[in-house]
């Protein structure tokens, strides 16, 4: 009989639910009945009429198993993704699936591996390759006392084994400065830029950029990385000339810059399937990519580049 679920939380801190299970389309039970009698050569037959019966909803309380945390951890041999979860009272009947797609080979399969939590302690580990980034997937399955699935999604990376950075990031960063003008100076002004962008392996993959509040742009907003656009370009000379010296080449004297943080803040997702998988947040100093220069300096421009150059590699 297929069922229907109505899923109520009673303690979100346990993850306590209640379940009220009803029928999804059977909600009576219908019989007839007869009484015979037989007395040779004949047989005496009562017929009564058609009986029936609500079938009545019913109440279930249970715990489901809540994933903690979860993080990649480096061994000498590779990488494993490893999967923390909590279950409060007693032990359970059902099973988690980990799973995780290399996003940088178009058509591969996914690495999977499903455990049984009778019997776990409710750590569950998944081999991974080096130096990829992986769409990864938790789903847990409770069996009793009734049937209840969840899943989560997210993004990781790994290194190559010899490296601490990936050689094949999902995003790039880069610092860099445009030649500007300002009016009544014949020296050049330099304009201070970052460009976030999606890695060339991932072209066939739907990348969304989410940015958080920076400077002047007060709300988040989200950019799809994809064709002609595969990268967006944030102007940082309000957040360098709020902190760094007006006699900065990246400033005009004249402007009263507003002070905003230097920390500016992006995530990343990638679609699968109509599934979002997001990526942790980070968030970068502007301005240590940015340190000051003398505005008094005709090669100021060039000199800027070489600090910018200088502090990519530090």
């Amino acid at each position: 009989m297929d069922l229907l679920y109505d899923i109520e939380n009673l303690n979100d801190s346990a993850h306590q639910v209640r379940a009220r299970i009803t029928p999804l389309k059977c909600h009576q039970v219908c019989w007839l009945s007869a009484l015979a009698v037989r007395s040779a050569p004949q047989e005496f037959r009562d017929e009564s009429p058609l009986v029936c019966r609500d079938i009545e909803s019913t109440t279930s309380v249970t715990y489901l198993r809540h994933l903690r945390q979860y993080a990649v951890q480096k061994h000498v041999t590779g990488y494993e993704l490893v999967v923390e979860t909590e279950l409060n009272g007693d032990s359970e009947e059902g099973f988690v699936t980990l799973s995780a797609l290399n996003l940088s080979k178009n058509g591969s399969k996914a690495k999977s591996k499903t455990f049984s939590t009778t019997s776990s302690n409710g750590t569950f580990h998944l081999p991974l390759s080096p130096d990829a980034v992986y769409a990864a997937r938790y789903q847990y399955t409770k069996v009793k006392p009734f049937r209840y699935t969840t899943e989560e999604h997210f993004l990781i990376e790994t290194a190559p084994l010899n490296s601490s950075k990936p050689s094949r990031p999902l995003i790039d960063v880069s610092f860099h400065v445009e030649n500007g003008s300002r009016k009544g100076d014949a020296d050049p002004a330099v304009i201070p830029l970052v460009t976030v962008s999606r890695g060339d392996l991932y072209r066939s993959r739907e990348v969304r950029l989410h940015m958080g509040p920076f400077c002047d742009n007060k709300d988040s907003s989200t950019h799809v990385l994809a064709g002609t656009q595969p990268g967006y370009t944030v102007n940082l000379r309000e957040a360098v000339c709020s902190h760094s010296p007006k006699t900065s080449s990246y400033c005009d004297a004249a402007v009263n810059y507003t002070k905003c943080g230097p920390m500016l803040c992006y995530s990343t997702s990638v679609v699968l399937d109509g599934d979002d998988y997001p990526s942790d947040v980070r968030c970068l100093n502007v301005t240590q990519h940015f340190p000051p220069v003398p505005s008094n300096s005709r090669s100021s421009y060039t000199f800027a580049i070489l600090l910018i150059l200088i502090s990519m590699f530090i």
